[in-house]
């Protein structure tokens, strides 16, 4: 892992949950529609992805343009 994952995990923890989530369908097999409560977590997984791949594109926009702040996160991250 490099510095840049470390800082900026987002973007893997996307793929794992977007992993899980493909998992998680091709598990089910065939059948479609899916119960309401099987629909409900696939799309909160999906829902997910979609708010790792942002924070992750809004951190990486904050390391180009307030490199500072960056710093801060990456500070209050290492004491997470």
């Amino acid at each position: 892992m490099g510095s840049d994952t470390v800082t900026n995990p987002f973007h893997v923890w996307a793929d794992l949950a977007r992993g899980l989530r493909d998992r998680f369908v091709s598990e089910l097999g065939e059948e479609r529609p899916f119960a309401p409560q099987v629909s409900e977590i696939v799309g909160i997984l999906a829902g997910t992805v979609t708010r790792l791949e942002h924070l992750g594109n809004a951190l990486d926009r904050l390391s180009e343009r307030d490199n500072e702040a960056y710093e801060a996160f990456a500070r209050a991250l290492e004491k997470s």
